[in-house]
């Protein structure tokens, strides 16, 4: 898997709640500089990534593949500072469908 510096949305999510406790267990070091936190934390910033998101999720379920495991954890950015660069990992409980099928089991992480 190619390497993907910007972490996952999940980490960014928590950096970015963190950035903004004072009684964080980050230290300065591991935040990112205010200016790409800013950048991050917009409106704009989570449109496109989410646009993205469903743009790829469509794709998967245009070829008939269902992820079946999606969270922020498994949706990994290349870069922070390109928020349409994303990339979902974990195809392990992933399956194949035809339209019109449903599934029988139940899968995922239990706390989504």
């Amino acid at each position: 898997m190619e390497n993907c510096q910007g972490g996952s949305l999940g980490e960014l999510i928590e950096l970015n709640s963190q950035s903004q406790d004072p009684h964080s267990s980050f230290s300065d070091d591991d935040l990112p500089n205010d200016d790409l936190l800013r950048k991050c934390n917009s409106e704009d910033y989570f449109k496109k990534v989410m646009h993205k998101l469903l743009q790829s999720v469509k794709l998967l379920h245009d070829q008939g593949i269902a992820h079946r495991d999606l969270k922020i954890e498994n949706v990994m950015l290349k870069s922070a500072h390109k928020p349409e660069d994303i990339r979902i990992i974990d195809f392990g409980l992933s399956q194949s469908f035809k339209r019109g099928e449903k599934f029988k089991t139940q899968v995922g992480t239990a706390h989504y």
